[in-house]
């Protein structure tokens, strides 16, 4: 069968099966199992065009954790705990992954739905499960990432020549902490020509809330024990850390200190998660502090002391936070941070096209940072958005759409 035909054939079953689901049912006997001991697995749909098809674009579902043995138990009875209840098939998020190419270079490429059912941004690697109210639970995010490598590995990711590792949210937090493991696994693929991560929407600050409470670093570092996550982790954040800090490298800032992965940051420095859940939060849960719940829910309904006292710092504490390691300014790397507050903005078509910074669109962005050259000056690919002001009406990016 010549390679024209192949082509053309792969072509049509990319348009007739949109994707498909890949449940690891081998893999289960060693451990790349959800919360509740069912097969993990992933929704894989072929590129649309036979020029692509040694281009990859693989996704880290998103979705959260839980933060406790009870949370966990209540998780693994959910779609992000279990496999049972998986659909056939899903639609792959818009933004990076749409299949409209005015608004992504990945549009033709093979894409990969990694399904997140561990609890703990895929880093969990707990040898024996965890049992409450006589249920196991089973932390195996790390076996889970390298049983769908291996799978993809079969399926034609030996041959690729461009691979892009993306997520969002908790699976943008994922591509931060398993950027280089990824990068080891793909190595010893002599085709590879290109390798690039672009997490969305996962930085989450090690960050207090906004009376000075950790409530959001105290609920990642016990999920961080609960999984053991050291070996799912970033291992030369792991390296570089006394052993009673390890439980920060479950956190961007500490894995984007040490990844050597050609990197581009999509995020808010006001993103919408982490207002409600990071800086208005409190041991109850999520939007817990009214005065900041209004503002974040309307910025007009914002009054200029809580602006001036806990909307700009935390985009201040984002910004520093982030530019801080030297792998801001690594050849290679860039970032597309804005002032919008959104969440997951880069699966979404209308953002990644609308949103700006400076006349330059999140599209025109990503796309001239994945066709850079790998030595590229970062300063050439990195874009960094208006702080608020602290007079009404506060936002300062009309592309975003919204008062926000």
């Amino acid at each position: 069968i010549n390679a024209e035909y192949m082509g053309a054939l792969f072509f049509f079953v990319a348009v007739a099966l949109a994707s498909e689901l890949i449940l690891l049912n081998e893999d289960a006997a060693s451990g790349a199992v959800c919360l509740d001991g069912s097969p993990s697995g992933f929704y894989f749909e072929p590129a649309a065009s036979a020029s692509h098809t040694a281009d990859w674009a693989i996704f880290f579902q998103g979705g959260g954790w839980c933060y406790n043995e009870h949370e966990c138990m209540s998780r693994s009875a959910t779609t992000l705990g279990s496999s049972k209840n998986w659909t056939a098939s899903i639609s792959m998020p818009g933004g990076l992954l749409s299949s409209n190419c005015s608004v992504t270079p990945f549009c033709e490429f093979n894409k990969v739905h990694i399904n997140y059912c561990d609890g703990d941004s895929y880093s969990g690697d707990r040898e024996e499960p965890l049992v409450v109210d006589g249920i196991p639970l089973y932390f195996r995010g790390r076996r889970i990432v390298r049983a769908v490598f291996r799978r993809l590995m079969r399926m034609g990711l030996s041959s690729a020549e461009n691979v892009l590792l993306t997520g969002c949210s908790a699976g943008g937090l994922a591509t931060y902490l398993h950027a280089d493991a990824v990068y080891d696994i793909l190595r010893p693929v002599s085709s590879l020509q290109r390798y690039k991560v672009a997490p969305i929407s996962g930085f989450f600050l090690r960050h207090p809330n906004a009376l000075g409470q950790p409530i959001y670093p105290d609920e990642i570092k016990y999920i961080y024990g609960l999984s053991n996550a050291s070996a799912g982790v970033n291992a030369k954040c792991i390296a570089g850390k006394a052993e009673s800090d390890r439980w920060q490298c479950n956190f961007a800032q500490d894995a984007y200190a040490a990844i050597e992965s050609p990197i581009f940051v999509l995020d808010s420095m006001l993103d919408g998660w982490q207002g409600a859940c990071i800086l208005a939060s409190d041991s109850a849960g999520c939007n817990r502090l009214p005065d900041l719940n209004r503002c974040l829910g309307n910025m007009a309904n914002c009054s200029q002391s809580v602006v001036e006292s806990a909307i700009i710092p935390y985009q201040k504490d984002f910004l520093s936070t982030v530019q801080a390691p030297s792998t801001w300014r690594k050849p290679g790397n860039g970032a597309f941070v804005y002032s919008c507050h959104d969440h997951c903005a880069a699966v979404h078509d209308e953002h990644v096209a609308g949103f700006t910074i400076n006349g330059v669109t999140m599209t025109e962005a990503i796309t001239k940072w994945w066709q850079a050259p790998m030595d590229a000056p970062a300063a050439d690919n990195t874009h960094v958005d208006c702080i608020y002001s602290d007079q009404a009406p506060y936002w300062c990016n009309p592309t975003c759409g919204r008062d926000i």
